[in-house]
């Protein structure tokens, strides 16, 4: 076989390839088409030697060689990089949108019939001029990436009757939903009541995202359901949630607080790497695991407290976290456990303290891992104890600093306006003589005695006594 031989074989073969890949059964009115089925007289539109361009009206059926077809599919590639496309009208005979449909189009908006059955994978990927988009209740599937790209997508409206979500990266906000209904605008988000898990990559970098909130009847939150949110800024997880997954809530870097129910186990591995708005967080005496570099590179985290559930603490686990001050370990002696190296990696020892139980300094000095820190300081055993109701509230006064443990909150009030009485915070510790409304779920809890002295907040309106005697209120504040 010749050179000259092979060389026009190949010309031949890259021709009809061209050809194949342009090739349209027929054209009517500037729009190109295939047959799908002669007996049922079907055709899908596909695209064409020429770019579509303009408004485009599809329409249900379209007439060649004497012969009607029903226009039932919008083909793959169909209008591919049409970047000159401004509107399109699909008729209700159309039943699909295929592969990579309408990727790359100047579209700022479009109508989908509730005739369409399934939307293909990219779709619509890349249409950054797409504001918003409705899909309808017919709609049973939606490939992967069918909104990849679109970054002026701020608002997805999903109908009832919806089964199956499985759009992923870049503001799809499509998850899969017990109650088929969801609603999902991408800067604030309110899942509705009946979805029972946040699936993988759900929110995957959708970063105009700045508030969500999720209804107690979630049980699961997957692998990286909010990764890379940068725009979000602090989430409630419900206590019906009782697995996290890897990277959840990774690289959320402005998210400065999260509070995880007591129903939760374990935190995987990433869960919360590398979200450096992250101050405090308080980790429930539920959780028996912290997986590897959970808390990774988290650099606003100032402290941490591990609650004496804990058997287990993955590699890297806060490494990095350059900020941290405070480790407070609840692990008593007899069920400490060594741990890597790398676990707490890129701290400074000389300015970080690890607070472990009373007679268990010996013991941490000496097991692997909690040997590298060099300040290592006993915590008194004194404590006192706190029983809140079912209503979910109790108030405390105290003449000693406190630590406000795991699974309670701590309030004063700071101002009145009008009827309403406003709370602050109080973060860590309870100074001494502060009166604090307590909040936590009903149960008993041990506010264990610290030896730091936090300054006194002396903006409190809330007034309290040790004794057993009446305090008289002061103008504006409350007994």
């Amino acid at each position: 076989m010749t050179q000259n031989y092979l060389k026009q074989l190949m010309t031949a073969l890259l021709l009809l390839c061209c050809t194949v890949a342009g090739a349209a059964d027929f054209e009517v009115d500037g729009i190109y088409y295939n047959i799908l089925s002669s007996e049922d007289k079907t055709v899908e539109v596909t695209s064409g030697s020429n770019k579509y361009s303009g408004a485009v009206t599809i329409p249900a059926s379209v007439t060649y060689n004497s012969i009607t077809y029903s226009v039932t599919s919008i083909g793959n590639n169909a209008f591919y990089y049409c970047t000159g496309l401004t509107s399109i009208e699909i008729p209700s005979s159309v039943t699909s949108i295929g592969d990579y449909a309408f990727e790359y189009c100047d579209l700022t908006s479009i109508e989908i019939p509730s005739s369409v059955t399934s939307i293909g994978e990219s779709a619509f990927g890349s249409c950054s001029g797409l504001t918003s988009i409705e899909i309808p209740s017919s709609v049973t599937s939606i490939g992967e990436r069918a909104f990849r790209g679109c970054t002026g997508l701020t608002s997805i409206v999903v109908d009832d009757g919806n089964t199956i979500y499985d759009s992923r990266n870049n503001c799809n906000a499509i998850i899969e939903t017990a109650s088929n209904t969801l609603i999902a605008g991408f800067k604030s988000t309110i899942i509705p009541e009946g979805v029972t898990s946040i699936g993988n990559s759900a929110f995957y970098n959708c970063y105009n995202l700045t508030s969500i909130e999720i209804p107690s009847s979630v049980t699961s939150i997957g692998e990286r359901a909010f990764f890379y949110c940068n725009g979000l800024t602090s989430i409630e997880i419900p206590s019906s949630v009782t697995s996290i997954g890897y990277y959840a809530f990774a690289h959320c870097t402005v998210l400065t607080s999260i509070e995880i129910p007591s129903s939760v186990t374990s935190i995987g591995n990433y869960t919360f790497y590398h979200c450096d708005g992250l101050t405090s967080i308080e980790i429930p005496s539920s959780v028996t695991s912290i997986g590897g570099s959970a808390f990774g590179s988290c650099t606003g985290l100032t402290s941490i407290e591990i609650p004496s559930s804990v058997t287990s603490i993955g590699e890297w686990a806060f490494s990095g976290c350059t900020s941290l001050t405070s480790v407070v370990s609840c692990i008593a002696a007899e069920d400490l456990f060594a741990i890597n190296t790398v676990a707490f990696s890129g701290i400074d020892n000389e300015a970080c303290t690890l607070y472990v139980p009373a007679g268990a300094k010996s013991t941490y000095a000496a097991t692997d891992g909690w040997s590298n820190f060099t300040n290592i300081v006993e915590m008194s055993t004194e404590e006192y104890s706190l029983t809140v109701s079912s209503a979910g509230y109790a108030t405390m006064y105290l003449d000693k600093a406190v630590k406000i443990p795991a699974g309670a909150k701590a309030y004063t009030a700071n101002r009145v306006e009008g009827d309403l009485l406003k709370m602050q915070a109080v973060e860590g510790v309870i100074p001494a003589n502060t009166a604090v409304i307590i909040k936590a779920g009903e149960g008993t809890y041990s506010f264990a005695y610290s030896d730091e002295t936090p300054e006194a907040i002396s903006d409190n309106l809330l007034r309290g006594t040790v004794a057993d005697t009446y305090v008289k209120p002061q103008s504006g504040s409350v007994a």
